[in-house]
């Protein structure tokens, strides 16, 4: 599930879709939202009970693995068979556009968590993220607009002597 430049760029896809334009790009959609496309907003980060609160978020998306987005790869530690259940968040905020255009690449590598001061990843059963405004969401490539907050639980369910994660 992502959350911020992310929405952004699966908006701007669905909005050149439907004017019929062919080759999508979402990579040049990111750099154009990087170069002033897309606001950052300031987050307000809950997990497991602890608040923390971020200026100028870029992305904010919670993973049950580590890749998504042709590609990147935001929480590079996130094993989706992790014995532990949990979910991880990556905050990426950086107040200068430049420096974020120069690191946003690194996160298809899972190179970006060596920028400790714009990076940073959470894990936790229960996330809530909250922007101070509203926002285009992104779950699999589908945009919901207009999301100020989202929350996801990590929920064991035992079915057929499988266990599966429940999202809410």
């Amino acid at each position: 599930m992502g959350f911020g430049i992310d929405g952004y760029c699966t908006q701007i896809g669905d909005e050149m879709r439907k004017a019929q334009k062919e080759n999508i790009n979402y990579t040049a959609i990111a750099i154009k939202g990087l170069l002033g496309g897309f606001h950052p907003v300031n987050a307000e980060v809950t997990v497991d009970g602890k608040i923390e609160h971020f200026n100028k978020v870029w992305l904010a998306p919670t993973m049950k693995g580590r890749f998504y987005g042709g590609g990147m790869m935001p929480t590079p530690q996130q094993d989706r068979q992790d014995p532990d259940e949990n979910l991880s968040l990556m905050v990426f905020h950086c107040k200068r556009k430049l420096k974020s255009l120069a690191v946003f690449p690194s996160i298809f590598q899972g190179e970006h968590v060596k920028y400790t001061d714009l990076v940073k990843i959470f894990t936790g059963k229960d996330i809530r993220v909250k922007f101070d405004r509203p926002c285009p969401l992104q779950i699999d490539g589908e945009t919901i607009l207009d999301v100020s907050e989202y929350h996801v639980i990590a929920e064991s369910v035992v079915r057929n002597k499988k266990l599966e994660m429940a999202y809410v």
